[in-house]
């Protein structure tokens, strides 16, 4: 990487870095009433982030996923983005101060463990390979501001409980707001999941070389799937209305911890995971 992608970078964490102390500052203040605000810092930081992905792709003449940095840069870019559009629609404002601080780690975090070792990609298959990665990315997108309406609501229940005054629950959106905004996320991303993992099956049975016959038995396959299981049931459960919103909460932070273990996994092992071999009768190779 060129000195100018790794300051673009740099300065795009630093920035989200910052956000998250803007989120986070308001609701310190007693008897203030946190505002609405645009989220100033975090456009500087998605444009910025923007600008190393632009010359990321210029330099690989693609979409830029050919290290592990720039596939954490490409998720963590597309949700990113996806909060500050929601955030005016939907007025996730009252969740920020959830999200931003656990978005600042995670790509703090995400960014020193991903280094910039090639993702040893297959040169075949690559448009199954986008139609895979892109929505299942944006899925992970709304999957993550599920799960911050999901963290707020279970830190809003325990402080509602406490019925302290002034208590920084009076500055929370309401369960009930938290819990749309958690049923609204899920509802878009679990679709967008279901296809790219739909794509990414293809993609893997075109490319059996990479994984093998028995893709299948692939640690990364089977956490991907394990995942969606967990947010079908939130949708199954919510729709037929057998789960509590509280129990809602739980399971889809749960589905989203699968989901970070997934893209872990599959980024530290882009081929097949060594774990997991074929069953008996059949190859492993073509």
């Amino acid at each position: 990487m060129t000195p100018v992608q790794i300051a673009l970078w740099s300065i795009a964490i630093a920035l989200y870095a910052g956000q998250a102390a803007v989120a986070v500052f308001p609701f310190l203040r007693p008897a203030r009433p946190a505002e609405d605000r645009l989220p100033y810092l975090a456009l500087g930081a998605l444009a910025f982030h923007a600008g190393f992905l632009i010359t990321r792709a210029l330099q690989v003449q693609g979409l830029p996923i050919e290290t592990r940095l720039d596939s954490v840069a490409l998720f963590l870019w597309l949700t990113a983005a996806v909060f500050v559009a929601a955030e005016g629609p939907l007025r996730l404002s009252g969740i920020a101060v959830v999200f931003w601080p656990l978005f600042a780690l995670c790509a703090i975090g995400m960014g020193i463990l991903s280094g910039r070792a090639p993702m040893d990609r297959p040169t075949l298959g690559k448009t199954w390979l986008l139609l895979h990665l892109i929505p299942v990315y944006i899925g992970y997108a709304g999957f993550a501001v599920a799960t911050g309406a999901a963290v707020t609501r279970l830190i809003q229940q325990q402080l509602l409980r406490g019925k302290r005054p002034e208590a920084l629950w009076e500055r929370l959106p309401s369960l009930a707001r938290l819990d749309q905004i958690g049923r609204i996320a899920v509802a878009w991303g679990f679709p967008l999941f279901t296809v790219g993992l739909a794509a990414g099956a293809i993609w893997a049975e075109r490319n059996s070389g990479l994984l093998g016959r028995a893709w299948y038995g692939d640690a990364k396959v089977i956490a991907g799937f394990a995942g969606w299981l967990i947010y079908a049931a939130v949708v199954h459960m919510r729709l037929a209305g057998k789960m509590s919103a509280n129990r809602a909460a739980i399971f889809t932070i749960a589905g989203f911890l699968v989901a970070l273990a997934t893209f872990g996994v599959a980024h530290a092992y882009p081929g097949r995971t060594p774990p997991f071999s074929a069953p008996p009768g059949i190859s492993s190779k073509t």
